[in-house]
């Protein structure tokens, strides 16, 4: 992980906890979602916009367990383009019974050319066993005519 992505993350720490969303400069490899999907590491995680495959890439996704033991999913994605990216994500916590919590807002995720952030969402359920998180391009979904989602 690189030096600029741990200061970026001690600075979360700082900030309120429901939801985080962080901007950080740095220059990570470009290794973009079309040759990541199929990972393992990142089980759970779709991009739904055909236009950001080859736009972005994710450093992690971890699922970590808060102090009072309810999940928290921790996303780093990076802009591999020469152009401003604002994301969406959404994520939804299941139990291991298959019951899910309503899933979280779309919350935005600004990206710069070549910038990281990292993205978390807290369940409240501490029964919540793993999570679905979705992507979106917000100024396409904006833009288009069957662009609300």
């Amino acid at each position: 992980m690189k030096t600029n992505t741990l200061q970026c993350l001690r600075w979360a720490t700082l900030l309120p906890m429901s939801a985080l969303l962080i901007a950080c400069q740095s220059s990570p490899q470009c290794t973009t979602w079309k040759d990541q999907q199929s990972s393992e590491a990142f089980r759970g995680l779709s991009v739904l916009d055909a236009s950001l495959h080859d736009a972005i890439g994710f450093l992690s996704r971890r699922v970590l367990r808060e102090a009072g033991g309810a999940p928290a999913v921790e996303i780093e994605v990076y802009n591999c383009s020469k152009r401003d990216i604002v994301l969406g994500f959404k994520a939804q916590f299941r139990s291991s019974g298959g019951l899910s919590e309503n899933a979280s807002a779309w919350k935005r995720v600004y990206l710069a050319p070549m910038a990281s952030a990292v993205y978390v969402e807290r369940a409240i359920d501490p029964a919540s066993a793993s999570v679905q998180v979705e992507v979106i391009d917000i100024n396409r979904a904006q833009a288009g005519p069957g662009g609300s989602r």
